[in-house]
């Protein structure tokens, strides 16, 4: 299938996660996407991480490398520019305006290109100049203070959560603007940070702080806005855990019929009633292996699956059923599983995906297309341009 993107370039500078898992996505989605890589002859890749970082965030692209302090590296990167629809970054603000290609110098050689920058902190402020990674943005956003135990110290989640949201942003507010340039033939500058992205992922948390005020409780087992109001945790059977997911105070005398504890009283729960409720699941659950609670309860219309490490995750028929893991034969792993695509278009999972490319591998395919002579690309290459 061809993907919703094709056709579309994406001249592509961003490097760690942020704006690589955006821009791995549009890939995904059949867009041209040319990862510029410094040309710091790094042995295996442009950027300094694991192996699995690059698998993740790097497939379905085409690398080159420049330098970007060379004016004849820099030249290449402004005429392929001209040929882009989207050039992204997520180096700090300024940076790539001292190198010639911000959005006012980049307008001028394509009117209706979209300029994408990722930053820590946004475009504007105090802090606009300074850098950040995941796990300051975690902390400064507000999720790091939210999650764990009160009196307890902050934690931080399992997961990259502060770039993977930033690259969603990221990726939404690309594709936004890219449907207007298409539409009227104007490009646009476009910016978001992991600070936006984080507030932005606790918008009802936000809100219930505005009306409350006060200080914010912490999240425990549960959710901070929950805990005391519903089941909304893990607990332990005989041989997992499962998750249970029930608020609405019907759906909880059912969870309680299902399950065999005391049904409380019709109408609204009090944290007293709640609380028995979540200390009878903690006593009555262990009798028996997750799985048959888990059936039990969906059949009575009760939200509850098992709490699965990424073993199970690999070998969950529904993951595969969707395309969210996907093969790949990588030329010095073999054969493993990755990560698909979270979107299906025209109901067609994705199946198989291609490994990232070797670092510049298609460097001299695109001087090549520039117009760039043999005799050329043999001078730049020896210029380290490129």
């Amino acid at each position: 299938m061809n993907g919703p993107l094709e056709g579309i370039r994406v001249l592509d500078f961003t490097i760690a996660q942020q704006g690589p898992h955006a821009t791995k996505l549009l890939a995904d989605m059949g867009a041209e996407v040319i990862k510029v890589e410094a040309s710091t002859g790094r042995p295996g890749g442009g950027e300094p991480w694991m192996q699995g970082f690059l698998l993740a965030h790097n497939r379905n692209k085409r690398s080159i490398t420049l330098d970007l302090k060379h004016p004849k590296g820099n030249e290449i990167a402004r005429r392929l520019a001209a040929t882009a629809d989207v050039v992204t970054s997520n180096f700090r603000q300024g940076v790539m305006e001292k190198l010639g290609l911000g959005f006012d110098d980049l307008r001028e050689l394509n009117p209706r290109i979209v300029v994408v920058q990722g930053s820590g902190w946004g475009p504007f402020g105090p802090r606009v100049t300074e850098g950040a990674v995941d796990m300051v943005g975690h902390g400064r956003g507000g999720l790091m203070w939210r999650t764990g135990f009160e009196g307890g110290s902050p934690m931080t989640t399992g997961c990259a959560v502060t770039d993977q949201v930033g690259a969603l942003v990221f990726g939404t507010g690309l594709l936004a603007a890219l449907t207007r340039a298409q539409r009227t033939g104007q490009g646009e500058k476009v910016d978001t940070s992991l600070y936006g992205g984080q507030v932005a992922l606790q918008a009802w948390e936000f809100a219930e702080h505005s009306l409350r005020g006060g200080d914010e409780p912490r999240a425990g087992v549960g959710h901070p806005l929950i805990n005391g109001r519903g089941v909304w945790q893990a607990f332990e059977a005989a041989d997992r855990w499962l998750a249970i997911g029930c608020t609405d105070p019907a759906q909880i005398a059912t969870l309680c019929e299902s399950v065999g504890l005391p049904v409380p009283p019709a109408g609204p729960l009090d944290e007293a009633a709640v609380g028995a409720v979540v200390e009878g699941l903690r006593e009555r659950l262990p009798a028996r292996p997750a799985a048959e609670w888990v059936d039990q309860l969906r059949a009575a219309g009760i939200a509850a699956a098992p709490v699965q490490g990424y073993g199970d995750i690999r070998d969950d028929p529904q993951v595969r059923a969707n395309g969210y893991l996907v093969e790949m034969d990588h030329p010095e792993h073999g054969h493993i599983t990755v990560v698909g695509m979270p979107i299906l278009f025209d109901r067609e999972p994705m199946t198989s995906s291609t490994p990232p490319p070797s670092y510049g591998e298609h460097t001299e395919r695109y001087l090549e297309e520039l117009g760039y002579s043999w005799d050329e690309i043999t001078q730049l290459r020896d210029a380290k341009a490129y």
